[in-house]
């Protein structure tokens, strides 16, 4: 796997509760069913290392994808990409993986893989973990787009008075982890990844909507053709606006391939999704190109023992999401890196 310089950032991982509205970055909440395993509570800090870029990146482009795939892409790199799903198979006993890829205007591809000893799992519904983080940006950005909220204003403007304390940090700050909330320092002082600005982002879209988050997503950015799976859990609330979503691979790299492809938000908006400060978080996305060796965007999600990893290499048009249980997200990412170069 590439890797240039590698940030190590720090995670506060806290239970699930009515008093606290943060879990781990890349993790997700309970919810009624996530890969056919019991929700885990996690109550322990632990440290998530990403690569990021020395400085500021140059703008990450985002060039229009061609029409959505619904052929496949044929016998030979079909094959290549099924040998990098056997070889992981064989390298985790107890191990279920689904994943998809798409390119843009020529096809795409997707498998469901389990080993004997992998019984009991739920391979028709995975928890997506913080990728849900992804389309809560992306709902958000649609209301600045219709001029409902702005994304300069302080959060406080859009919030219910019992959301709690915002910090004076904008909307934008929120979006780009960098409200100061949960380090108590001033907004736009650092990144912090942190559940919670996530979570008042939620607050915010039910707000201005009058709806809950749910009904606010799945009327919104989720209703996306072929993506009918990745879904928002019917156990939830307002928390997984930070994640977790639930989904099938391709569903979810359906989703990926419209929101890059530009039938989501506008160009303008995905734009700012991929402005990637020199930590390589935009908004509601990680900059994954020093880990894939080219342009690549998109989020990492836990739900243990699941993983989750969805991917966009927009100059290649090509869409890569992988969900696997019980996996470390590091061996998640590994996978999708490997299904990206049998592609090339």
């Amino acid at each position: 796997m590439i890797r240039s310089v590698s940030t190590a950032v720090a995670i506060l991982a806290v239970a699930l509760s009515a008093c606290s509205a943060e879990r781990p970055p890349t993790s997700g909440q309970p919810e009624a069913t996530t890969s056919g395993h019991s929700p885990a509570v996690p109550t322990e800090a632990a440290t998530l290392s990403r690569s990021t870029a020395p400085s500021a990146p140059a703008p990450f482009p985002v060039p229009p994808f061609g029409p959505a795939p619904s052929t496949g892409l044929g016998r030979l790199l079909e094959a290549r990409l099924q040998r990098v799903i056997d070889s992981t198979i064989e390298q985790h006993k107890g191990l279920a993986l689904t994943a998809a890829v798409l390119i843009g205007g020529q096809g795409r591809w997707s498998v469901t893989a389990a080993t004997s000893e992998s019984g009991g799992v739920d391979v028709a519904s995975w928890s997506t973990g913080s990728v849900g983080k992804t389309v809560t940006a992306a709902q958000v950005l649609r209301l600045a787009e219709d001029g409902r909220v702005d994304l300069d204003a302080p959060a406080s403007t859009y919030l219910p008075t019992d959301a709690g304390n915002a910090n004076g940090a904008t909307v934008r700050e929120l979006l780009r982890m960098r409200s100061g909330i949960t380090g108590h320092v001033a907004p736009d002082t650092r990144f912090e990844y942190a559940n919670v600005d996530y979570v008042m982002l939620g607050r915010i879209l039910e707000q201005v909507e009058g709806r809950p988050l749910g009904e606010v997503l799945t009327s919104g950015v989720l209703d996306v053709p072929g993506a009918e799976r990745l879904t928002f859990p019917q156990i939830a609330g307002v928390e997984n606006a930070a994640g977790p979503l639930q989904t099938d691979a391709l569903s979810l790299a359906r989703w990926g391939e419209a929101l890059f492809g530009g039938r989501i938000v506008r160009a303008s908006s995905l734009r700012a999704m991929t402005a990637f400060d020199a930590d390589g978080y935009g908004m509601g996305v990680f900059d994954f190109s020093a880990d894939f060796d080219r342009p690549a965007a998109g989020h990492l999600g836990v739900d243990e023992p699941a993983s989750a990893v969805l991917v966009v290499l927009p100059a290649d048009q090509l869409v890569v999401s992988v969900l696997a249980t019980p996996l470390e997200w590091q061996d998640t990412e590994r996978v999708a890196e490997e299904l990206a170069v049998a592609v090339r």
